[in-house]
């Protein structure tokens, strides 16, 4: 094997570990972010957003930030219920919100 083959049998290893490496960190999760907004439409910040699945009850957490947005990451596919709450506002929720495979969603709560 000469020199140009071994250094073309390095390159090609190389490069299926690389794509065995990429293809590995793909996942089956979504996510969803929006922005908390009062039914005037300025966004709150600090809102406490709630994520729960409506299959099995986990909830997670979150704040808005200084611009009204939240995000929730690494969402497993499933039917969510989302509410927003501060002091001072009536609390907001949606129900029924499918996330699917790979799915990044926008919701915005008002």
């Amino acid at each position: 094997m000469g020199v140009s083959s071994l250094s073309r049998l390095v390159y090609l290893t190389v490069a299926a570990l690389f794509v065995t490496a990429t293809m590995s960190a793909q996942t089956f999760q979504g996510g969803i972010r929006g922005l908390v907004q009062d039914p005037g439409g300025a966004v709150i910040a600090t809102a406490k957003v709630t994520l729960t699945n409506q299959n099995n009850g986990v909830s997670r957490t979150t704040l808005s930030n200084g611009e009204g947005e939240y995000v929730f990451s690494a969402v497993d596919p499933a039917t969510y219920r989302m509410r927003a709450e501060t002091p001072g506002f009536k609390a907001l929720e949606r129900a029924n919100v499918v996330v699917n495979t790979q799915e990044f969603i926008t919701l915005d709560l008002n």
